[in-house]
């Protein structure tokens, strides 16, 4: 007694439905957010306002731009040293990335 196997061809339309649902699962926003720490990690020269080495004693300590006192010269303020935060955050990037690689 022999058997025949019957091969079943799903039709376009089935096989065209399957691949968007398996695009469905493709975690899209952690993978933005990774591109967009990629982004600014690679263009940090161009996007950091300041020097983040670089403070200013004068400047010690100024709030970020929504807070009263706060002016849009640090957006996100100083630390103790005069240091932009933000132009810090943005070069902390980097360091992260290459971190993440070992």
């Amino acid at each position: 007694m022999t058997m025949q196997a019957e091969i079943i061809v799903a039709p376009p339309s089935f096989r065209r439905r399957a691949a968007l649902s398996r695009l469905g699962d493709f975690p899209l926003i952690p993978t933005l957010i990774l591109l967009g720490v990629a982004f600014v990690a690679i263009f940090a020269n161009v996007l950091a306002p300041h020097n983040p080495e670089v403070g200013s004693l004068a400047a010690r300590f100024k709030p970020p731009v929504w807070q009263a006192g706060g002016s849009t010269r640090y957006l996100l303020g100083t630390d103790q040293l005069g240091r932009d935060v933000l132009s810090r955050l943005i070069f902390g990037a980097r360091v992260s990335m290459v971190a993440s690689r070992r």
